[in-house]
């Protein structure tokens, strides 16, 4: 039994920083809450963009600073960091009207952020 708890434990502490940086992003957006296998896939997700760009951190620390320039302890804390920092961008990202702008420049859509409000029924105040 100690061996599902501990595998349960490891599990909860990977998939951490994806939930924080969904529970960012749902938390300043206005989008629809999503389900619960939504949620896990999203923080997936995230948790693989931030365990990215924690490796990057990782390794730029160790052609900086040499082998004990990084500590593993920091990792967690350094992944939680990313997150937060991913949650905050993506929420911007979805607030304003940046990825739209692009993609029209691109022309990819012809859509902006007014029109996919009001198609899901968003108001904003």
């Amino acid at each position: 039994m100690s061996w599902a708890s501990s595998e349960a434990v490891a599990v909860i502490t990977f998939l951490l920083p994806g939930f924080v940086a969904a529970g960012i992003f749902y938390s300043l957006t206005s989008h629809p809450k999503p389900g619960d296998l939504d949620k896990v896939v999203q923080a997936l997700v995230f948790t693989m963009v931030g365990r990215a760009v924690a490796q990057g951190a990782e390794f730029g620390a160790s052609v900086l600073g040499g082998e004990s320039a990084w500590v593993a302890r920091w990792d967690f804390v350094v992944s939680v960091g990313i997150a937060a920092v991913i949650g905050f961008f993506a929420a911007w990202i979805a607030n304003t009207d940046w990825a739209y702008a692009i993609m029209r420049k691109m022309g990819a859509t012809k859509r902006d952020v007014a029109s996919v409000r009001m198609v899901l029924g968003i108001r904003r105040e």
